[in-house]
């Protein structure tokens, strides 16, 4: 018999704004920030975008159970289970 158990847990606090999504919808090319041009968080410290705190967790289980008897006929019975929980 094997068991693995998996969780984790991850908060993630990101700053953007919607230059990606509305380059790529008008066909614009992207702002060049090492060239010059402002990037895509503006002049402002924080720039001009908003402010996403996307938490996350996961629980995962996997129990095996293999068989050991002698012979050409082997088997394996398994059980997977896995919670996501996403605010991204």
């Amino acid at each position: 018999m094997t068991s693995a158990t998996g969780l984790w847990h991850r908060n993630a606090i990101v700053i953007q704004d919607g230059t990606e999504e509305i380059n790529s919808v008008f066909g614009i090319p992207a702002n060049d920030a090492p060239a010059g041009d402002l990037g895509p968080l503006g002049p402002e410290p924080n720039g001009p975008g908003a402010t996403e705190r996307d938490a996350e967790w996961q629980l995962s289980e996997e129990l095996r159970i293999t068989s050991t008897a002698p012979g050409p006929l082997q088997w394996v019975a398994g059980y997977f289970y896995q919670d996501l929980h996403s605010q991204f």
